[in-house]
């Protein structure tokens, strides 16, 4: 009977392990990302495997250690990125305020209120619905300048800045999930960008992430980019879209957004500023919306 719960163990540390180790393989098969979502869970459930093992099947013990050590060793950057330390940027010389609204969300009062308490320069809003675009005239006094593109049935992306701009067109994308607006920074133009990806497999995120990628590549000046990307950061489909936009995910790795009531909190929310400027990041509440919001006061080099 014992032999038998070994190998019951044994088949789950098994799956768990290659789920692990699949999650590293995002760039060659889409489903790689979405295994790379639950990274830190598998592991969590590969090291208690392994350790059962260890206390009851002492002739596997050089194997099951093996995988423990493996695990750990996969694991750990994606489990410090949680602690590692935001830079600072005193004086900031602009704040990004990213937020989902959650289409079905009316309680628009907070989330405003939210925003102008901030000061935010540049506000980038996902699942703009009909329910609660009304968000976006009730900013217009303070965000004289927006840009709203469709997208899903959950709503749209939009940008809205208090910052001028320069008569630039904004740019939508056929793929749908970003806009973009060309604004004046505090040290020249920049690109404020708004993104929302699709979940990963078995949804399209990759293959939206590969079509808006030459999009974002082709914006002529700085990108600063805030999304929902249903993806978290050590992902192949944010690596990609860091890549075109010449920017890198502001730290540290924080919960945004609690799946399955709660029992799988995910980091899917993000800030990209240019390569070479430093944030400093905050989370808001969630006002009414199921994502937390992100803000991040923002120093160019």
């Amino acid at each position: 009977m014992r032999a038998r719960f070994a190998w019951l163990i044994w088949l789950l540390l098994a799956a768990c392990f290659l789920a692990v180790v699949g999650g590293f393989a995002g760039a060659v098969k889409s489903v790689g990302d979405s295994l790379a979502v639950f990274r830190l869970h598998f592991a969590g459930a590969t090291v208690v495997l392994a350790l059962a093992l260890l206390a009851i099947a002492p002739r596997h013990r050089h194997l099951a250690a093996l995988v423990l050590a493996a695990t750990l060793v996969l694991a750990a950057p994606t489990a410090l990125s949680y602690r590692s330390p935001a830079s600072a940027a005193p004086p900031h010389m602009l704040t990004i305020y990213q937020k989902n609204l959650n289409y079905r969300s009316a309680d628009l009062d907070r989330i405003a209120d939210d925003i102008l308490a901030v000061g935010a320069d540049v506000v980038t809003l996902q699942e703009v619905s009909e329910r609660n675009h009304t968000l976006l005239e009730r900013l217009l006094p303070n965000y004289p300048h927006q840009a709203y593109c469709p997208f899903a049935s959950v709503g749209g992306t939009a940008v809205l800045s208090r910052l001028p701009v320069d008569g630039t067109a904004p740019v939508c994308a056929r793929v749908g999930g970003i806009t973009a607006l060309r604004v004046a920074g505090p040290g020249g133009p920049v690109w404020a960008v708004s993104l929302h990806l699709r979940w990963p497999w078995p949804q399209a995120q990759a293959y939206q992430a590969r079509r808006l990628r030459p999009v974002i590549e082709g914006l002529d000046a700085p990108v600063i980019l805030g999304g929902d990307l249903n993806m978290v950061p050590w992902g192949a489909s944010v690596a990609g879209i860091a890549r075109a936009a010449r920017a890198e995910v502001v730290g540290p790795t924080a919960t945004t957004f609690r799946l399955f009531g709660g029992l799988a909190p995910l980091p899917i929310d993000h800030v990209l500023l240019p390569e070479g400027w430093s944030g400093a990041k905050e989370l808001r509440p969630e006002l009414g919306s199921d994502h937390l919001g992100v803000v991040v006061r923002a120093r160019a080099p």
